[in-house]
């Protein structure tokens, strides 16, 4: 009998083994607003989430970025940040290679304010688009910015780029992986040694801290 309770206990326990270690997991701090980045057949629409009327921005030639994946050409413009969210509209799109008519792709709009506390990064402004494994494709970099509290303040919310692969002609899917690595290099930035006020390097170092726990798994993050 007492053996038949000691492995019952045990057989109750081996489950938890593996599993409460991810239950206990805080959730990360930073989400992306887009897993997936649905492209239209032809021409630039809008984001369907972002609930917005009439036409993307035009872009004129000059304006696009482009670097090539594949067979075809990754192209993003951004204009901003603006406004005390320090938003920015970005227009992502993809071409076929020698094919100058043929763009398709999407606009959305997202705050850099994290951008706030970092002031810089790599020593250089934010790059939409990069080759961030140097495997000769190209991908797009989203900057969106996460809060370090509730009801934050001007001062209080992290810069986090997340990575999008194309994985098709239309669909750029998030890269979580590649996301990491970025998640890692802005934790390094933000615990650089700078003279600013108390305030923004305590702000800084929560930053830090929360990049860092998405970039090692420590965090929960659904994918």
């Amino acid at each position: 009998m007492t053996v038949q309770i000691t492995l019952v206990v045990f057989m109750s326990i081996v489950p938890c083994l593996s599993l409460c270690g991810e239950v206990r997991k805080q959730p990360c701090s930073m989400l992306p607003v887009y897993q997936v980045l649905k492209l239209p057949n032809q021409g630039l629409s809008w984001m369907p989430e972002e609930d917005l009327n009439g036409n993307c921005p035009m872009v004129a030639e000059s304006e696009w970025i482009h670097a090539p994946t594949g067979n075809h050409h990754l192209m993003v413009s951004s204009t901003g940040p603006a406004g005390s969210g320090h938003y920015s509209t970005i227009t992502v799109a993809v071409q076929n290679r020698g094919e100058q008519e043929q763009v398709h792709g999407v606009c959305l709009t997202t705050a850099t304010i994290g951008w706030r506390i970092l002031q810089q990064f790599n020593h250089k402004p934010l790059t939409w688009i990069d080759d961030i494994d140097k495997d000769g494709n190209a991908e797009i970099i989203l900057w969106t910015s996460f809060p370090l509290r509730e009801d934050p303040t001007s001062i209080e919310f992290g810069l986090m780029g997340w990575v999008y692969r194309l994985s098709s002609e239309n669909t750029l899917r998030i890269d979580v992986q590649l996301s990491r690595k970025i998640a890692q290099e802005l934790a390094k930035e933000y615990q650089e040694p700078i003279r600013t006020s108390e305030a923004i390097l305590f702000n800084r170092d929560k930053a830090a801290k929360a990049l860092q726990s998405f970039a090692s798994g420590a965090c929960h993050f659904k994918e």
